[in-house]
């Protein structure tokens, strides 16, 4: 009898102290769900993903359902990328330039959150392909960003971005009717196939432009 009272006890002791330990152990993420930091990696790298794709298939990215400006600090980011788009579109026509195929990567420096903001700071690197000189690759390195994510209904969405290349550099000098004018204006034969030195590459347009 006196068996079976400790035997008891003994259990007892042994949940008590499982229990203990359980409480004390980090939450355990159920398989399937996805943590906030890969939420977040997730959506910058689609975001990114949309625009290459806008850029190769001239077609206008649809922002709705992965990009806000609202309670951004710089609204007037997103029409910066639909204004440089729209510039992408027209250089390409213009100049016989369109993407052939493009592989970018993303060097993600750091994601700090709190539970509805987050930010991002990562580098861009890239390598385009143009059909105007299909064997060389225009490559873009360590362009850095710094993203801003706001979480709505439970989704991480894109706030705000923030980066310099030479195409917001020309956005920023010149208004956009300038710009077109001027794209129109040097979209002539001699610029459509440049005179390249052999083993040199072409100069990207947008820095002709900014050369004008």
């Amino acid at each position: 009898m006196n068996t079976i009272r400790f035997s008891w006890s003994s259990i007892i002791t042994v949940l008590v102290i499982a229990i203990a330990f359980s409480n004390m152990s980090s939450p355990v993420q159920v398989l399937g769900e996805t943590t906030d930091d890969e939420q977040i990696k997730g959506v910058v790298q689609d975001y990114f993903q949309m625009l290459y794709e806008a850029r190769k298939t001239l077609v206008a990215s649809d922002f709705s359902q992965i990009a806000t400006t609202k309670y951004s600090a710089n609204p007037g980011w997103l029409a910066r990328e639909k204004e440089r788009q729209e510039i992408e579109r027209a250089i390409a026509k213009s100049f016989n330039q369109s993407i052939l195929k493009y592989e970018f990567k993303l060097d993600f420096q750091s994601v700090e959150m709190s539970s509805a903001w987050a930010t991002v700071n990562l580098y861009e690197s890239n390598s385009v392909w143009y059909s105007s000189s299909p064997e060389i690759a225009s490559q873009m390195g360590l362009v850095k960003h710094v993203i801003t994510l706001i979480k709505i209904n439970n989704h991480w969405m894109i706030n705000n971005d923030q980066y310099e290349d030479e195409m917001t550099q020309l956005i920023a000098s010149s208004p956009s009717e300038e710009i077109f004018n001027n794209i129109g204006k040097n979209s002539q034969p001699r610029y459509t196939n440049p005179m390249v030195p052999h083993g040199q590459k072409p100069r990207p347009v947008q820095e002709r432009l900014l050369l004008r």
